[in-house]
């Protein structure tokens, strides 16, 4: 029988085992030093949060929503989760931002989203901005805004702070953009849309005057309108309707008003 073989054991220098020891203690002795550096930073009061400042256009946020921030250290303020918590409260805010000005204040900015019209959906009433996005739900009727009827949901849910999902209120912002956009149709502001039939939408305007219009070339729909109501003889009081689905206008004066020319008696000659 062949001779055992022998193990050879490996022998590790004292000095590694000790440089290695003498490293992690420097290396735990720096990091608990660098802990208690940048524990002194955040609690010092230099950067202690002293003001909220928010924008002046933002007027209805409350400033009670952020006084437990007031005397807590600016880098202690989960932005993230505070403009979670703005977005969800505020639904008219847009474009929303939340920074810190170092070294003690905490910047609310954003854009405003404006109420545009409103509309009705089971029983209630929604509001809308110009883009879409729905900021309220309302109870009462908001008479310095349009009303639309008509409008179609896509999908269940209607969420504040979210974009309107409907196959036919984009025809609703279509129209009203488009009058805004006449610059010879200044001052007209459109009372109530019925757009339950895109190929027949009725609008209301302020003057009295009714519309019927289609989804096609709004723009060139409103240039007619403004040529129509420039017309020295027109008396928006003596007209029923304005059609405008086609392409020349068509117009309809009041029943009492076709009455009136029929008895007329002609004048006299001589």
């Amino acid at each position: 029988m062949g001779k055992a073989t022998k193990k050879t054991k490996i022998k590790i220098p004292v000095n590694l085992i000790r440089n290695i020891v003498i490293i992690i203690v420097l290396f735990g002795l720096g990091f608990w030093i660098s802990l208690s550096i940048l524990d002194r930073i955040i609690q010092a009061p230099n950067f202690k949060v002293r003001k909220v400042v928010v924008e002046q256009s933002l007027d209805f946020i409350q400033r009670t929503d952020f006084s437990y921030m007031v005397g807590k250290s600016i880098f202690e303020v989960d932005l993230p989760r505070l403009k979670q918590g703005l977005e969800l409260r505020y639904p008219q805010l847009a474009n929303l931002r939340v920074t810190r000005r170092f070294p003690n204040e905490i910047v609310i900015a954003a854009q405003k989203r404006d109420p545009f019209l409103q509309f009705e959906y089971n029983r209630r009433l929604i509001t809308l901005d110009h883009n879409g996005y729905i900021l309220f739900y309302d109870q009462l009727r908001n008479e310095k805004l349009p009303l639309v009827k008509g409008v179609k949901v896509s999908g269940p849910n209607l969420t504040l702070g979210y974009k309107l999902r409907s196959d036919n209120a984009f025809l609703a912002v279509e129209i009203f953009r488009a009058l805004e956009a006449e610059p010879k149709l200044k001052g007209l502001i459109i009372s109530t849309m019925d757009i339950s039939n895109m190929s027949k939408v009725e609008v209301a305007l302020n003057n009295g005057l009714l519309l019927y219009l289609s989804k096609d070339k709004m723009k060139e729909k409103m240039g007619m309108l403004a040529i129509v109501m420039q017309q020295p003889n027109f008396q928006p009081e003596t007209i029923e309707y304005i059609d405008l689905r086609f392409n020349e206008p068509v117009l309809k004066a009041k029943p009492e008003v076709k009455s009136k020319v029929k008895g007329q008696r002609p004048k006299d000659k001589g």
